[in-house]
């Protein structure tokens, strides 16, 4: 597998025109030591790159999920997962499409449909996904009306300035208002303010250092 070479601190350009799929498994039959399984991967070699073409349509990044998100061996009761399948509501994926530092598109897949995000979509829209009743079995009710999601969406970035710009002129809005900023206090860990990078470092440390660098810059 080609990203076993991610490994090496000399090819830093290995992730350009690739695919590269990040899973977290939250079932609790396959939790181990008490932590989700975490997995990084290449799809397969029929939807792994990015053609280098100024033209490629759009529609081309959606094509190569909807051929696969999790390779699994081809069998009739066995079959790969793309971004089509609805599997009960279960499987959310983030699809994040990368041109250029002022050009990252992020789209919410879940059950057959796509919606872009941003940053503020943490607030407004996910928790329509998971705060099911007044109940709050799993504590999403009371995190999404805490400050620490507004803190959450804070520190994630995402940057289309060409949509941006097409966004607040047909909507009326000022560079405030979309996309929308949260004022949050500073979060202190040891003395040290919690950034992106701290993130990345502390919760994913078995990553090549490529990939952290890749992450930190979305997360800065």
């Amino acid at each position: 597998n080609g990203l076993n070479d991610l490994k090496s601190k000399t090819n830093v350009n290995y992730l350009k025109n690739r695919r590269v799929n990040m899973v977290i498994d939250l079932r609790e039959e396959y939790r181990k030591d008490d932590q989700n399984v975490f997995a990084v991967f290449e799809p397969p070699k029929t939807c792994n790159t990015i053609p280098v073409d100024p033209l490629l349509p759009a529609e081309y990044y959606f094509d190569q999920s909807r051929k696969c998100l999790i390779p699994r061996p081809a069998t009739e009761n066995n079959p790969k997962i793309d971004a089509t399948e609805i599997l009960q509501g279960q499987l959310l994926t983030f699809s994040y499409h990368v041109n250029a530092a002022d050009d990252i598109k992020c789209y919410l897949l879940w059950q057959g449909c796509s919606q872009r995000f941003y940053p503020q979509d943490i607030v407004e829209v996910l928790p329509k996904l998971f705060v099911c009743d007044d109940r709050d079995t799993f504590g999403n009710k009371k995190f999404a009306e805490s400050v620490g999601i507004k803190r959450l969406a804070s520190k994630m970035k995402i940057t289309d300035t060409k949509f941006e710009e097409f966004y607040r002129s047909i909507n009326r809005l000022n560079e405030k208002e979309f996309p929308k900023q949260f004022d949050v206090p500073t979060e202190h860990y040891s003395g040290q303010s919690y950034s992106g990078q701290a993130i990345v470092t502390s919760l994913l440390p078995k990553l090549p250092n490529v990939l952290k660098q890749e992450l930190a810059q979305i997360f800065n």
